[in-house]
């Protein structure tokens, strides 16, 4: 006697019908609607195209007057890109390749397919490289993918250096909204600050763009240059004396250098140092149970540019403290590592306490700064 119920499922059904409704495409059979594009004609279910699509599905049932149409015309669609934009809603796959990508990127920005403009932009990005990147980029900005602009942005900031060395003249016909987006970005290290300034002056005097000037300089980390170079911007650049917005941005990194003990609270986008991934540091302790450490060292995953510890990939070193320490306390506040107290080793062997503190700007490393006697 059977006395309950059970949900049975079955795995091929949803595949097989799709099959079959494409096959009766294929042999024009039991079809509603007829799409032609450059005189060429498709057959297709109109039920079909609604599921795929917002604009058919509005096209279908909207009262519109191609809701009862046996054919339609679609302008603005290449007959080859409604060819695949087909065989993708019938099939759910694509083939993609140079030759069709933007017969299929406008016929399926058109038609409203979103899960298929995903596909292209995932196809392009691995496609994306130092000779193409501007045409994917104005692709990415004609058709609006999201993922395809933020990729061409992360390779800019990669790459930037060696594009620089290579191909110099192509960077500097960068749309001004794409060179704005790598300038902003936290993980431009390829270049030092005062090359990022060049770039922008160079881009700017490039075919006259001064009409930029005020917004583009601000994304430029004033407080990340040093003094000397900050001093002779200030002098003798032309582009600092007629703008604004640098010329109160290099004195307000001017004044921020000269306050060495408020620079932790005085942190402001011009200071906010650029890196490629979150790093993890290491400060003094002790070895052996006898001998206190006072070098600083960091583990950065992406950057190898100053690793010189043998055989330890990935550690590199900053300045290390004035005496050695342990048991002491680390805090990090913006760009700024501050090491107090613990415990050093005295001269006669014995611990005593450590009564100073020290502050790392971690954006240079080389040097630090002694606070005060706690």
């Amino acid at each position: 006697m059977l006395t309950g119920q059970r949900l049975c499922q079955s795995k091929s059904h949803k595949d097989s019908v799709l099959a079959a409704l494409n096959q009766q495409r294929n042999d024009g059979i039991l079809c509603d609607v007829t799409l032609i594009a450059e005189e060429q004609k498709f057959h297709a279910h109109k039920a079909v195209l609604a599921a795929c699509s917002d604009y058919f599905r509005a096209m279908f049932s909207l009262c519109m007057v191609e809701s009862g149409a046996d054919e339609v015309n679609l302008h603005g669609v290449s007959s080859l890109g409604l060819k695949q934009v087909l065989d993708f809603a019938y099939t759910g796959q694509i083939l993609l390749e140079p030759g069709v990508i933007q017969d299929v990127l406008a016929a399926g920005s058109h038609l409203q397919l979103l899960e298929l403009l995903g596909l292209c932009s995932h196809y392009l990005v691995q496609e994306l490289n130092s000779f193409n990147y501007l045409d994917l980029y104005k692709l990415a900005d004609l058709f609006n993918l999201t993922l395809l602009e933020e990729a061409v942005v992360s390779f800019l900031v990669k790459h930037l250096s060696e594009l620089l060395s290579n191909h110099e003249e192509e960077v500097l016909i960068l749309p001004y909204r794409l060179l704005r987006e790598v300038l902003k970005s936290d993980h431009l290290t390829s270049l030092s600050e005062e090359q990022i300034w060049q770039l922008a002056v160079r881009w700017l005097e490039h075919d006259c763009r001064y009409q930029y000037t005020e917004e583009l300089l601000q994304y430029v980390r004033y407080g990340l240059m040093d003094v000397d170079t900050l001093h002779n911007l200030a002098q003798s650049h032309s582009l600092v004396r007629t703008s604004k917005t640098a010329s109160s941005l290099i004195n307000e990194a001017l004044e921020y250098h000269c306050s060495t003990y408020a620079q932790p609270i005085w942190q402001t986008l011009q200071t906010k140092p650029r890196f490629q991934s979150e790093t993890l540091y290491i400060v003094g302790g002790k070895k052996r149970e006898i001998c206190k450490v006072k070098e600083l060292r960091f583990f950065n995953p992406v950057d190898q540019e100053h690793v010189h510890i043998a055989g330890v990939s990935n550690w590199s070193e900053l300045a290390p403290m004035p005496v050695g320490r342990s048991h002491h306390c680390v805090a990090v506040m913006g760009d700024f590592l501050f090491v107090a107290g613990g415990e050093a080793e005295h001269a006669t062997g014995r611990s005593c306490a450590v009564r100073t503190a020290c502050q790392y700007t971690l954006s240079k490393g080389n040097s630090h700064t002694k606070i005060t006697d706690t």
